[in-house]
């Protein structure tokens, strides 16, 4: 009697692992890559990433504490090559821009320059995220 009521706790535990799991192991692995505050009165913000932190497939943004309305992402490469990305996408609070594809042969970013205008909402800065993934 004693093992079929451990049984079924060790059933129910395992249960309530696998519905708090997030779908597919490795579903959210875009690696943060740098942060900025942004103000009200900026409209471009650079964000250093390194000449040698990894050969990324894309980036993303993610935006906390206030709307922010993008305009071009300026990716330069580790070889010093550039790349412009008209983006054209409102992000809100605690919300993220579409995927942005980087061309398969300049994957290694050293920075990311943003264009942007913050959407003023009375609650203070916003802050912005770039997150890249290497897949």
């Amino acid at each position: 009697m004693k093992f079929q009521s451990n049984l079924t706790a060790l059933s129910l535990a395992l249960g309530l692992v696998t519905l708090s799991a997030p779908v597919g192991l490795g579903a959210d692995d875009w690696e943060k890559l740098g942060c900025r505050n942004v103000g009200f009165a900026a409209d471009h913000d650079t964000i250093t990433v390194g000449k040698t932190d990894g050969r990324y497939k894309r980036i993303k943004l993610r935006v906390r504490l206030a709307p922010i309305e993008f305009y071009k992402v300026r990716v330069v490469f580790g070889s010093g090559a550039d790349l412009d990305i008209p983006i054209r996408q409102a992000v809100k609070d605690g919300s993220e821009s579409r995927p942005l594809d980087l061309p398969a042969s300049d994957r290694v970013i050293q920075k990311v320059g943003l264009n942007y205008r913050s959407i003023p909402n009375f609650k203070g800065a916003a802050e912005v995220c770039v997150l890249g993934k290497q897949d």
